[in-house]
């Protein structure tokens, strides 16, 4: 990288061991100055995005779903930018874009079976835990894996959000157990445990 401190390909693979080591923020420095160098990869995007918020930078990740929103919100980036405004609680005032995006990005035929459904994931966002719930639900079990445990997921915490404790408290576990098993699983699934962890394990211990 001192060589070619411009090479896009040596930041994103400096970025990523980053990422194993844990090392987020600096791992986020990588992606902000691919950005910076005109890089518009959605997987980077994703990665930058899900780097900020392991990393406790929630200011800065809310700043860049704003700043993508406003850059890309079109279909060819419908379901990243949907995928990246639910990593975390509160990341818009507004969820009808990202919404929209990613119901978008359902007729293009880039979500449906075995594929991630940002619009489930927003629409717990969004505070519609039934709809969200019904919608996880109701989507075809794919093969266990990081797509599979991040439906788990979601469906354990709108399960929890409507006092569905038990199949909450089951689906929390099947997914912490494939996580566990697979320390190189997607970050944004590590994420995705912790903070159903967090709302649903002191419920379980009472």
């Amino acid at each position: 990288i001192e060589d070619d401190p411009s090479s896009h390909k040596l930041l994103h693979q400096r970025a990523r061991i980053l990422r194993q080591l844990e090392r987020y923020s600096e791992a986020a420095a990588d992606y902000s100055e691919m950005f910076r160098l005109g890089n518009e990869d959605g997987l980077v995007f994703t990665e930058w995005c899900a780097s900020l918020v392991a990393a406790g930078d929630l200011e800065q990740y809310r700043q860049r779903c704003r700043e993508l929103l406003n850059r890309y919100a079109d279909a060819e980036m419908a379901v990243t930018l949907a995928a990246i405004c639910a990593l975390a609680p509160d990341a818009v005032e507004d969820w009808q874009l990202p919404l929209e995006l990613a119901e978008r990005g359902m007729a293009t035929g880039k979500i449906g079976p075995g594929k991630d459904d940002p619009a489930a994931w927003l629409l717990y966002r969004s505070g519609k835990y039934e709809e969200a719930a019904g919608r996880l639900a109701e989507a075809p079990e794919s093969e266990v894996g990081n797509v599979e445990t991040a439906r788990q997921l979601w469906l354990a915490m709108a399960y929890f959000q409507i006092d569905r404790i038990e199949p909450a408290r089951t689906l929390l576990q099947q997914a912490d157990a494939w996580v566990q098993e697979n320390p190189d699983c997607w970050l944004r699934n590590k994420l995705l445990l912790a903070e159903a962890k967090t709302l649903i394990a002191p419920a379980v211990t009472q």
